[in-house]
């Protein structure tokens, strides 16, 4: 299922990376963006009913998206600072990409156990947070096998509509992250004046780190 997913986003950054490296970043990583954001609100389609099939587009443009935006990344970071501030550069990109991966596993996963809590509770659910918190932990099956048999259908209805409620709006404040953040780096992020700093002329041509940093 998430073949579409990794397969764009590996193919997009081999393929399309240097042609992408000749455009401005603030082009490329808030197109990347956009398309991220794009790509989650069509994730958000999913019902209980859905299919794995309902998921393949919002994959597809997601990974395009991921493979615009994660190889300009690094290089626009490098590019924005003089050659011996480098290694700074390429440490706030990391620091700044795992802080980010752990507060998004954190705050999404915040979102999808309370819309499942809710979806419980609605339901009638005896537990709905504790079953909402089993839900997360994938423990469904779980649930079902030590429910009364006359229940698990049921049950087993009620987890669904649970979980793709969770997915949802998981997937819809993703879409809403990704489109804010891309209109963010469209208007905030300037063109950055032309410099020979980062192929080894900016000293010799009397640059200055101070006058790379101006840039």
């Amino acid at each position: 299922m998430f073949i579409p997913l990794s397969a764009l986003s590996f193919g997009v950054a081999a393929v399309a990376g240097r042609f992408l490296q000749t455009k401005a970043p603030r082009l490329v990583l808030g197109g990347g963006l956009l398309l991220i954001g794009v790509g989650g609100l069509l994730l958000a389609l999913v019902d209980a009913d859905s299919s794995w099939r309902v998921l393949v587009p919002g994959l597809a443009v997601l990974g395009v998206g991921a493979g615009m935006a994660n190889p300009t990344l690094a290089s626009a970071a490098l590019a924005a600072v003089p050659r011996e501030r480098s290694g700074m550069a390429s440490g706030a990109v990391n620091t700044a990409r795992q802080l980010g991966f752990a507060l998004g596993v954190a705050v999404l996963g915040s979102v999808f156990t309370a819309q499942a809590t809710s979806v419980l509770r609605d339901g009638g659910a005896q537990d709905p947070a504790g079953t909402a918190s089993a839900l997360t932990a994938g423990q469904a099956g779980q649930l079902i096998g030590s429910a009364p048999a006359q229940d698990r259908a049921g049950l087993a209805d009620l987890l669904g509509s649970a979980y793709a409620g969770g997915l949802r709006d998981v997937f819809l404040v993703c879409g809403a992250g990704g489109i804010v953040g891309g209109l963010l780096v469209l208007w905030l992020l300037r063109a950055a004046a032309p410099s020979s700093g980062h192929q080894g002329g900016g000293q010799r041509s009397g640059a200055t780190p101070e006058a790379a940093a101006a840039h």
